[in-house]
């Protein structure tokens, strides 16, 4: 009985770390979008649980964390009404983007109703979390590994990409010669700066979990895992810097920081070693990088940094409202990168502190409900990555990085220590 039951309890972690990492990456398996088949995913599990236990307990921490985002979507509406009376020009464009963020709203709902369920019958602990979220960055490490070292594999990852993608973008830097040259490894729809922004919340996670509990060969795994950013976006990389800097400052003592730097070290000679092996493009890129960096130590604004500092420095007439809608839909400014830039367009100066605030005080929320040092550091981790990147891109219109961001933040609201915290419970039947 006991193996049985232990077999069922691995097998339902299994499952959920699969369904997790369709959602993190939207691998495009089909000509369907992915966020409807992970939505019917979730819906699916709630009737089950519904029919199954004939009950709903609404617990209190997620339900405070979706009410955050009240004030934003209040605000959106309003000045989405009045952009769709007022320039009736561009009203199609006005609907389709607030579409898009009510249909985000609506799959993270989902996910805290389906997330709420799981608890009725599931003990929510950091140790169960952390181990869960390992298993999708490792199922992705072996698909960039099989991309990396077989060149069919990679041809047929992103031909699938290609052929179900409807994200035109993606679709079009995929088909260009110079990406694909040094970019694109692995099973995921975005495998470029996107790919970064979740990649490296998940490396953190596993570098964490693996300091935290003292286990050598987690803490390796995650170093190891670098390559996943290193052959797709760089600015994984420097997110992943960020995030382990301050884990390291959380977690070693004088002792331990030594033996890190020894691994550091070595791990560096190893990357110089086989550097000359990369694709000549990846070389290109990473030299590329290093100069940037260097040129912005100097005061310089070089190649990405002249990008997201200068170029992309275009504010819309109104900046304390915006435009209502991305800069590119409506005027000839393409390539804005900067998710700030892009904020300020789409939202204005109070639709984007109303945004951060909802995500700022969520995060709040999910560290005061928690007790272990754990849950704590990766909540700031979360936020520093957020704020770093946000230099680079616009990440809130992602159904991947909301579903990554807000499954970590209810996994830590529900943890077991807050478990008498419900709002109501529901007897159906």
């Amino acid at each position: 009985m006991i193996k049985m039951n232990l077999k069922v309890r691995d097998t339902n972690k299994s499952l959920y770390a699969i369904v997790l990492f369709i959602g993190i990456f939207m691998p495009c398996l089909i000509r369907v979008r992915m966020q409807y088949i992970m939505l019917g995913i979730e819906v699916a599990y709630i009737v089950l649980k519904v029919i199954s236990t004939r009950k709903i307990k609404i617990y209190n921490v997620p339900v405070k964390m979706l009410a955050c985002f009240l004030p934003f979507y209040i605000y959106y509406t309003i000045l989405v009404v009045s952009k769709i009376v007022t320039e009736d020009a561009y009203s199609s464009v006005y609907r389709i983007e607030y579409s898009q963020s009510l249909s985000i709203a609506t799959y993270v709902i989902a996910l805290a109703i389906a997330m709420m369920l799981y608890k009725q019958q599931h003990e929510i602990n950091s140790t169960t979390f952390f181990q869960i979220i390992t298993i999708p960055t490792v199922i992705q490490l072996v698909f960039v590994g099989l991309s990396f070292l077989f060149p069919s594999v990679k041809s047929f990852f992103n031909s699938l990409t290609i052929k179900n993608s409807f994200n035109d973008t993606i679709i079009n830097v995929m088909n260009s010669t110079w990406y694909m040259e040094w970019r694109a490894y692995g099973l995921a729809e975005n495998v470029f700066d996107g790919f970064g922004f979740v990649i490296s919340i998940l490396i953190s996670s596993v570098f964490l979990y693996g300091l935290s509990t003292k286990k050598k060969k987690i803490t390796v795994l995650a170093w190891v895992m670098l390559i996943m950013p290193l052959l797709n976006a760089r600015t994984g990389l420097v997110l992943c810097f960020v995030s382990f800097m301050y884990i390291m400052f959380k977690y070693l003592n004088v002792k331990r920081a030594f033996s890190f730097c020894v691994l550091i070290a070595f791990l560096i000679i190893a990357f110089l070693l086989l550097f000359k092996y990369l694709p000549h493009g990846l070389q290109d890129a990473l030299s590329r990088g290093v100069v940037e960096l260097k040129g912005l130590a100097q005061g310089e604004n070089v190649g990405v940094f002249n990008q997201i500092f200068g170029v992309d420095i275009v504010f819309p007439e109104n900046v304390l409202f915006g435009a209502g809608i991305s800069p590119e839909r409506i005027t000839s400014l393409t390539g804005i990168d900067s998710g700030y830039i892009q904020s300020f367009w789409r939202f204005g100066i109070i639709g984007t502190v109303l945004l951060w605030g909802g995500y700022i005080a969520s995060i709040v929320i999910a560290y005061r409900n928690t007790g272990q040092k754990s849950n704590k550091v990766i909540l700031v981790v979360l936020l520093l990555i957020m704020i770093v990147y946000c230099f680079k891109l616009f990440l809130f219109n992602s159904y991947a990085n909301n579903f990554l961001l807000f499954f970590i933040l209810f996994s830590i609201g529900l943890e077991e220590r807050r478990s008498e915290n419900i709002v109501f419970q529901l007897i159906a039947g």
